[in-house]
């Protein structure tokens, strides 16, 4: 609201559970959506989180999983909750996303066992028999009539930092970079 003040629309980037906020609050707030001219979903479990849909139904892991949200990333514990299928599909129902805006979504998968995910990935691949970045299953990613990327050699940290070696081919800029120019163009 702030850049709009000077007539200025703002592109929209989240990842992870920051592209679920944002999603969120154009659908709750339609007011917000006139000064918002793109949005880029990275990695975003839009529609839920297998991890979380299991962590959040776990009384044993439970407390353990939401002390390191608290501690870790200074976050609040109830986002656990927030990011399960069965929570993401009652708050897509009640508010759906506005198609007016250009959205892309970036859904990513890797089966690299050299991956910082590669543990949770093969766990949401035996479990649920889909490709993941580890947290989130790239169905899950792909926000309903967005513009759709996949790449599925980036796990879910990836986006986020450069990672060592050849680990990745793309750098985290680059593809932010191109997600924003596709978003622009569409």
């Amino acid at each position: 609201l702030e850049a709009s003040k000077s007539g200025k629309q703002v592109v929209l980037i989240g990842h992870s559970k920051g592209g679920v906020d944002t999603t969120a609050a154009l659908s709750l707030y339609p007011e917000l959506r006139p000064h918002v001219r793109a949005v880029v979903a990275m990695q975003t479990p839009y529609g839920g989180s297998p991890i979380a849909q299991d962590l959040a139904g776990c009384p044993e892991m439970r407390p353990t999983v939401e002390g390191f949200i608290k501690s870790v990333f200074r976050g609040d514990a109830r986002s656990l909750s927030d990011l399960s299928y069965d929570a993401r599909q009652k708050f897509i129902a009640a508010h759906p996303y506005p198609k007016e805006i250009p959205t892309v979504s970036l859904a990513t998968s890797s089966s690299s066992p050299a991956a910082l995910t590669a543990a949770a990935a093969a766990y949401v691949r035996s479990r649920y028999g889909e490709k993941s970045d580890g947290l989130v299953a790239a169905k899950d990613a792909e926000i309903p009539g967005s513009s759709v990327v996949r790449l599925d050699d980036m796990d879910h940290a990836m986006p986020a930092m450069q990672a060592p070696g050849n680990l990745c081919a793309h750098k985290p800029g680059d593809v932010t970079e191109a997600l924003v120019a596709l978003a622009l163009t569409t």
